[in-house]
């Protein structure tokens, strides 16, 4: 879309185009500090990720399989965890102060079929994991390099083109003013 609407001059070679969306990409998912929700139309879908042990925190986790982009709530990057080896099972995401606050507290005996999980660094740590669970699937808010064209990412039609209109400004050095603060013109030039 990007390369339509740039036209055949051939100023920018695909390595530069993809670059530059990858700029208006962070962008984009940084629109959505007051509206996270919306960040689910953004994420790329991963299975069979396996559940480890580690004996010195004493903790279950995951290794992340790909960087995300972290955004400014509980979830960060990962916006959704589930498992089909156990039922009624769910994954909520919680804080580091969560953790703290019931860090003390003897819930592991309990039964609810909620398991935290918490974002650190390249890897997500489970909370009362209780259940015998292996591997789950997980969905992931990543960079743009990381989305190829077979993977399926539906855009709202209004961030498709909040995306190719930024991308558009900064290829053509165009001055950014906020993809808050404007609508991009959807009219062909």
């Amino acid at each position: 879309m990007v390369k339509r609407r740039l036209g055949n001059d051939g100023r920018f070679g695909d390595r530069t185009i993809a670059m530059n969306m990858g700029v208006a990409w962070q962008t984009v998912i940084g629109t959505f500090k007051d509206k996270p929700q919306a960040l689910d139309f953004y994420t790329k879908t991963y299975t069979g990720i396996p559940i480890s042990y580690d004996e010195n925190k004493r903790i279950y986790y995951s290794e992340l399989p790909e960087a995300i982009m972290h955004v400014l709530d509980p979830s960060s990057g990962v916006r959704y965890i589930n498992t089909t080896q156990t039922e009624g099972v769910r994954f909520v995401p919680i804080t580091s102060q969560d953790v703290k606050l019931i860090k003390d507290l003897d819930v592991s005996k309990v039964q609810t079929g909620l398991i935290g999980y918490l974002v650190r660094n390249n890897r997500v740590e489970y909370q009362f994991l209780t259940e015998d669970i292996a591997k789950v699937n997980m969905d992931l808010v990543v960079a743009f390099d990381k989305i190829s064209m077979e993977d399926d990412i539906s855009l709202p039609q209004e961030y498709a083109l909040n995306l190719v209109g930024y991308t558009m400004e900064l290829l053509e050095g165009t001055p950014f003013v906020g993809l808050h603060n404007r609508r991009i013109n959807t009219e062909p030039k």
